[in-house]
């Protein structure tokens, strides 16, 4: 065997190594557009709560049902309380 054929027979296993590689990457391609698919799936689940579906209150995380309660006590300290007005109507009588 000459020099020029051992240098084909190489290059040709070479190729072969490279093609190889190829086929592993348009693989790992294919799963990073999968996963991706699925990432945003699981973020567009992830931003939905009672406000801006029809998922009940309950189905919230933590940090929304907490912000709820807390603009609900903010707007039931700035109420007037209906109770006092209706004690001191019976106290007139």
């Amino acid at each position: 065997m000459t020099a020029e054929q051992r240098r084909i027979v190489e290059l040709e296993a070479e190729n072969a190594q490279l093609r190889g590689v190829v086929e592993g990457v348009e693989d790992l391609q294919a799963k990073v557009e999968r996963l991706t698919k699925e990432l945003d799936a699981l973020k567009a689940l992830l931003g939905k709560n009672s406000s801006n579906s029809s998922m009940p209150p309950s189905r919230d995380d933590q940090a929304s049902r907490q912000s709820r309660q807390a603009r609900r006590a903010a707007t039931r300290s700035r109420r007037r309380p209906s109770v006092a007005g209706w004690e001191s109507h019976l106290v007139r009588r």
